[in-house]
């Protein structure tokens, strides 16, 4: 059976795709707010990068004045073709007052313009004509919770025609505090967890069509992000101010303390879970700067630079004493296992507990500095030269820390990469090529890296065709470019050498097709794997869809067989040495969505999973998703939305994994173009036989979300 599964899902992907040409994400991009955004997350009809990528422009926001091509490109739905065409329009307009004036003026269908529209950080009809924003609060709280709930608050004001002040605050409760070396415990030692305000982000950004200063918080990227490139945007070009903040959609445990020096452990029995705190992704801060025009006879000079010192965060496995390790690599010398992190007392010799599983505040400081030189002789042609270097500063006095080798950044102190990049464009043709070469402190010293990259546009159609190499000592924590998910000790983008395909684009006025085929080794092991999907939408109309799609990849072409590991990340041998999880994973699934009425929408998917993993030695484990979806608005003010998705990991096993119905509701009211104000309600119930969850608190969780959004 195993056979035929995966014949007829790569036949299935390949009738789908085999009209298709594809925009840059898997699915057709139509949102209200970020919510959907992380709906499509949890129904895995988005990957994690397109979600970064979406809720970056969404919390950003792009000003169709200012946003160069590549930006607006990064836009749900628009090809390389429409973003080129917005940025003539507003060159022979002078500006871009009202969106909708692209549709009037033939530039974008009003499809393309509903679709983008959320992600643009438009000025509401009526609002001062001396400055515009967006004041932004919400709050969560789960049954099970104590104190302060976790709160995130960001306020964005555009004024003075080319400034842009904006800010984040949140106040976090489940991190420990004032991380310290204990040098009579030869260990870490940190504060109980207490809420404490955290400044997240902090910047002012002036943007001309000349030139650009950021101070603060800010994000940069270039080419086909294989030098740098931190803003999970799919063609970057330049430093973009930086606000995103990411809240969790699980909760998590109440109490992450074992026993430590104590008989027995300070955390009840069961421990209740309680709501997550929001999580910034952290970014750079400091001073970067863009000439980004500087005319010549035959093109312009684009010129940017930065410097930076982020302070980070890290997760607590993720350290090593280089005291009492001489190669993290050496996984059998107990010295080279993470610190211990003690909970301090008043009484500092008391014994104590100690904490497990937590992410440390403040632990070290990147500084950092990089830039780039680019020639363009037009706005699809260029060369250009980017390069970094930065370092790892531990913050903590008394113990001399460095990352353990599995952790995104290198050990060893410095690191970097340089290298050039070359793009041409004419007529619906685009090409572009980036080199690499990385260094660090590792024993290998750095690697190379290279990726080529092409696509062909023709009428609301995308085809892309990339080559990518990246060897095993290319160590670059800010290669944003192609690569898989599979990491080789931290990083993505290394030991890897692949081609992929990507396909997209309404084929008919009604149809519309997105597929990828990608196929990659490792270099090191010379083991094959490979990825295909494919998705068809039919419209009937702006409200009436119905899909389908297929999902198949192999962990390893050369291996069959049931029983292996592969939503693992990696197996152990029985002496616990870490290898390589294999296997396969197929996904089909449909989907539709309908009016029941007028301004009542119906929605439903299917999701069916055929998986290898070790406790079906004999077969696929299958498991099954199902999303129903109402969504009413009774006024142009006023909607109310619900959901409920059941989840079951393992069709034969209510012992073996999680079996739950996750269900909310959601009101939302606008006050013309100003005000939002949603109310969301969340109850999760977990209805299988595992131990774990006839011990679990809270079962079922209840949420309750508050948002409150201005613009003006």
């Amino acid at each position: 059976m195993r056979k035929q599964v995966a014949v007829f899902a790569l036949l299935v992907v390949i009738l789908v795709t085999a009209r298709a040409g594809a925009v840059e994400y898997e699915v057709p991009i139509d949102i209200d707010t970020d919510d959907d955004l992380y709906e499509l997350l949890t129904t895995e009809q988005i990957s994690e990068d397109t979600f970064n990528a979406l809720l970056d422009l969404y919390q950003r926001g792009v000003d169709l004045n200012e946003a160069d091509a590549e930006e607006i490109y990064a836009l749900p739905g628009l090809t390389q073709k429409d973003a080129q065409a917005i940025v003539s329009y507003r060159a022979a307009a002078g500006n871009v007052n009202d969106a909708r004036a692209l549709v009037t003026a033939g530039v974008l269908t009003e499809e393309k313009l509903r679709r983008i529209t959320p992600f643009l950080a438009t000025r509401p009809s009526g609002g001062s004509p001396l400055a515009s924003g967006r004041v932004h609060i919400e709050a969560i709280r789960s049954s099970e919770d104590s104190g302060a709930p976790p709160v995130f608050f960001s306020a964005r004001v555009q004024t003075l025609r080319h400034l842009t002040l904006g800010v984040a605050v949140l106040l976090d409760r489940t991190y420990p505090t004032d991380i310290r070396w204990d040098p009579n415990r030869l260990a870490l030692s940190g504060e109980p967890t207490d809420a404490t305000p955290n400044l997240a982000k902090l910047y002012a950004d002036w943007k001309t069509p000349s030139y650009q200063v950021i101070l603060g918080s800010f994000r940069a990227g270039f080419a086909l992000q294989l030098v740098f490139d931190n803003t999970s945007l799919y063609t970057p070009n330049g430093i973009y101010h930086d606000e995103v903040i990411i809240r969790h959609t699980d909760l998590v445990r109440g109490c992450d303390e074992s026993a430590g020096e104590l008989p027995v452990s300070p955390c009840p029995s069961p421990i209740a879970y309680v709501t997550p705190d929001y999580k910034v992704r952290e970014g750079m801060f400091g001073l970067a700067a863009m000439l980004r025009q500087l005319e010549t006879d035959v093109g312009w000079l684009q010129l940017t630079g930065w410097v930076s010192r982020q302070v980070h965060t890290i997760y607590q496995y993720q350290l090593y004493n280089r005291g009492t390790c001489s190669d993290p690599n050496d996984d059998s010398d107990p010295g080279c296992a993470a610190p211990t992190v003690f909970r301090r007392q008043s009484d500092l010799t008391a014994p104590t507990s100690n904490y497990v599983f937590k992410t440390l505040p403040q632990m070290w400081a990147e500084p950092m500095a990089g830039g780039n030189a680019t020639f363009f002789f037009n706005r699809r042609t260029h060369i250009g030269l980017t390069g970094y270097g930065a370092k790892a500063d531990f913050l903590v006095n008394g113990v001399d820390l460095d990352f353990q080798e599995w952790a995104r950044f290198p050990y060893g102190g410095t690191y970097g990469a340089f290298g050039a990049d070359a793009a041409w464009g004419e007529d619906n043709v685009d090409l572009g090529v980036e080199v690499a070469r990385s260094f660090d402190g590792e024993p290998a010293g750095g690697g190379y890296g290279a990726i080529a990259r092409g696509t062909v546009t023709w009428p609301k159609n995308e085809l892309e065709i990339s080559l990518r190499y990246y060897d095993q000592n290319f160590v670059n924590p800010y290669a944003g470019s192609i690569a898989e998910p599979d990491q080789v000790d931290g990083q993505r983008a290394r030991d890897e050498a692949g081609a992929r395909v990507r396909f997209g684009g309404r084929v008919t006025p009604h149809l519309e097709l997105h597929g990828l085929a990608d196929f990659w080794m490792q270099p090191s092991s010379n083991t094959a794997k490979m990825r295909v999907e494919a998705r068809g939408d039919y419209f009937w109309n702006s409200a009436t869809e119905v899909g389908l799609y297929a999902r198949w990849q192999d962990k390893d072409l050369s291996v069959g067989g049931f029983g292996q590991c592969y939503l693992a990340t990696t197996d152990t041998t029985p002496d616990g040495q870490p290898i390589p999880c294999k296997g396969q994973k197929i996904d089909v699934g449909a989907l539709f969505r309908l009016p029941l009425a007028p301004r009542l929408t119906l929605a439903a998917e299917y999701l069916h999973r055929f998986v290898d993993d070790p406790t079906h030695p004999d077969d696929f484990m299958q498991q099954s998703w199902g999303w129903v979806t109402l969504s009413w608005f009774p006024t142009s003010t006023l909607h109310f939305y619900a959901r409920s998705r059941y989840m079951i990991l393992d069709l034969t096993d209510s012992t073996d994994a999680e079996r739950s119905i996750w269900s909310y509701a959601e009101a939302s009211w606008k006050a013309g173009d100003g005000l939002l104000v949603q109310l969301r309600y969340d109850n999760r119930y977990f209805f299988d036989d595992r131990v774990s969850t006839a011990t679990r608190i809270p079962n079922p969780e209840n949420w309750l979300r508050l948002l409150v959004e201005s613009r003006f």
